[in-house]
């Protein structure tokens, strides 16, 4: 009688014992189905929300990177063990009012555009530059702060008709007007203009060339009436000053920053039309050469940039 007890007790404990083991295995795999319907759901969200999915610039384009940067980013790590106590695993992240500034090697997009045909480009804008500047010596005022005067009377020259009949058909020039599409259409499609909107803007890019006699500077300004612009740096004396761009949000106490970017023969930059900037004045006996464009179009287009992604701690 004991005999038959003791195996009754012990079948008794077996089952209780893969009963529990299919409550484990159970409780695993709903767990598993609602992490992954969590997943699912901030993809979801992802694609279908206003903004965009972020766009990381090449790897080797360190341009903003600064020891402030640097300790934001070890802060953000050391207190990653107390955020992730803290906050839900999953969440969605917004980024918004985003301002998107391309800083990239033009030769990244097209490798034929080498140092012989940079020196090529800086030989035609300064042929025409000194050839304004002798026909309309008369009309110029020859101080140092005439620099800044010459630029933008040349500037006048070309918007009046002189980049149609001195630059626009040089084959060096339409090679860069078709780059400047390429990369404008990569940066739009980048921060999530749709591409209705793109082809509904006039895809005929407003071109210029600068020279700054002696590095001097441009003081802060925007573009009106242009959803997109950029510069292209044809020629960087070293002593050059760096293009700087001003918080949009400001001037407020915190948000009157500013971001300094120094670029070199070659570097493109792209940015919205709204975004202030200047470049800054130096001295230095080369002249600092670029070939500015704009792409028209509205601020607005470029106004409500956001980049929004899911957010988790592992």
């Amino acid at each position: 009688m004991m005999s038959r007890v003791a195996n009754s007790s012990s079948s008794v404990g077996v089952v209780a014992v893969l009963l529990v083991v299919v409550l484990v295995v159970v409780v695993a795999v709903g767990g598993s189905h609602a992490v992954e319907k969590a997943r699912d759901g901030d993809k979801e969200r992802r694609s279908s929300g206003a903004g965009v999915q972020a766009f990381a610039p090449p790897a080797k384009t360190d341009v903003f990177a600064d020891e402030q940067g640097q300790d934001a980013v070890a802060s953000q790590q050391s207190g990653s063990a107390a955020a992730d106590a803290r906050l839900p695993k999953y969440g969605l992240m917004r980024m918004e009012w985003q301002t998107p500034i391309y800083h990239v090697e033009a030769r990244s997009f097209d490798r034929a555009l080498s140092d012989d045909k940079l020196r090529t480009l800086r030989q035609v804008v300064l042929a025409n530059f000194n050839s304004f500047v002798e026909a309309h010596g008369d009309e110029l005022v020859n101080n140092s702060w005439e620099h800044n005067g010459v630029n933008d009377a040349f500037f006048t020259w070309q918007r009046e008709g002189g980049w149609e009949r001195r630059f626009k058909d040089h084959p060096i020039i339409q090679r860069l007007q078709r780059l400047f599409h390429l990369v404008t259409d990569t940066y739009l499609h980048a921060i999530g203009v749709s591409q209705e909107t793109v082809e509904q803007r006039d895809r005929e890019l407003q071109a210029w060339a600068t020279v700054h006699r002696g590095c001097m500077g441009h003081p802060q300004h925007t573009h009106p009436n242009n959803m997109v612009s950029g510069v292209f740096y044809v020629a960087v004396p070293e002593d050059a000053g760096p293009i700087v761009f001003s918080d949009p949000r400001g001037p407020y106490p915190g948000l009157d920053g500013t971001i300094v970017v120094q670029p070199k023969a070659g570097d493109l930059i792209l940015f919205p039309s709204w975004l202030p900037h200047q470049v800054m004045p130096t001295a230095c006996t080369e002249p600092r050469i670029s070939i500015a464009f704009n792409m028209p179009g509205d601020w607005a287009d470029t106004a409500s940039v956001a980049a929004h992604f899911p957010l988790t701690f592992n």
